[in-house]
């Protein structure tokens, strides 16, 4: 499963340094319309980090199509990118389930291990789209949404790989400012607005910073611009929300008495962090054990690197004592 936990990165003031990162995002129109590409970049460059990036979009481009082209394998032996956006088509997530399961999963497995051939420390990142306007049917709107959201997800599993959640973004702001138009015209594709909320998604995703500390609009008007850094914040930094990368960031806790044997997968992982609200830090190893002075609920976190790419901390809170 993803590992769904909270973003902690303002709440503990943690100031993250400039990052490069180079980003190919391989999509549709989808991708290409507004240059979504382009609009991360802008954000970067605001938010002090540097992106280069890469896009293949083909109208109308399956996952299938995508996994099947050369040119998309060519765009992505071409460097050692840090992540691959990979984009299906629109109305694919909301097929049968016999679709999602055996075609469009089965093309998401195939071009992740091309990403990951041409490079063990490249991730593919899947872009979640939403579901069609439906001005006159919200309820349409959702039940596509919510296909389209677990198709995402499950492409992400199978992968472990992490999903940028536009689409929950999407339908963040279609329910709190329904005044900011997400669409063009035909009810399917991103207005400007669209676009830059899926440009906040990905920057927010790809260099785990704060996005309403941005002030890049591009033709938005500023008011909907901070709008949009807000609930993208929100979904992804809220409390009670879910961040949607993969589990290999977790870990587990077994308790026994005042004391907690700590694991977490050693996946990919350059190093290990350890700390507990106690005032305790150790590691550096995918193991760790800690004994407490007195019984009560702490809250250990772990921050890792893998790949030369250091990721939000991971907490739980976890009681010990003798029950």
């Amino acid at each position: 499963m993803l590992c769904r936990y909270l973003l902690i990165l303002c709440l503990l003031g943690v100031a993250v340094n400039a990052l490069n990162r180079k980003v190919l995002f391989v999509g549709n129109s989808y991708t290409k319309g507004n240059n979504l590409p382009n609009l991360v970049k802008s954000l970067a460059s605001n938010g002090g980090h540097n992106l280069e990036q890469s896009q293949h979009t083909v109208g109308g481009a399956t996952m299938g199509n995508h996994a099947e082209n050369g040119a998309v394998l060519s765009k992505i032996q071409s460097k050692r990118w840090d992540y691959v956006v990979l984009q299906a088509q629109s109305q694919e997530g909301a097929q049968s389930q016999g679709y999602v399961n055996f075609i469009l999963r089965s093309y998401a497995r195939d071009i992740s291990e091309q990403v990951r051939e041409n490079n063990a420390c490249s991730d593919p990142m899947f872009f979640m789209t939403w579901g069609r306007q439906y001005s006159d049917d919200f309820d349409a709107y959702v039940e596509m949404d919510d296909k389209i959201r677990q198709a995402y997800i499950g492409m992400g599993e199978d992968n472990e790989a992490p999903v940028a959640p536009v689409g929950v973004v999407w339908r963040y702001l279609r329910l709190n400012h329904p005044e900011i138009t997400l669409y063009t015209r035909d009810g399917s594709h991103p207005s400007y607005a669209g676009s830059y909320a899926a440009a906040a998604t990905f920057y927010t995703m790809i260099f785990q910073d704060d996005p309403t500390k941005l002030s890049f609009r591009g033709s938005l008007n500023a008011g909907s611009a901070r709008k949009i850094r807000a609930a993208v914040k929100t979904v992804l930094f809220g409390s009670g929300m879910n961040n949607w990368v993969p589990q290999m960031l977790n870990f587990t806790a077994v308790t026994n008495g005042l004391t907690v044997q700590l694991e977490s997968p050693n996946v990919k992982s350059d190093s290990y962090a350890w700390r507990t609200s106690d005032g305790a830090t150790f590691g550096d190893s995918p193991q760790a054990s800690h004994t407490f002075a007195s019984p009560g609920t702490y809250t250990v976190s772990l921050t890792k690197t893998y790949c030369r790419r250091s990721f939000l901390p991971f907490q739980s809170d976890i009681y010990v004592g003798d029950e």
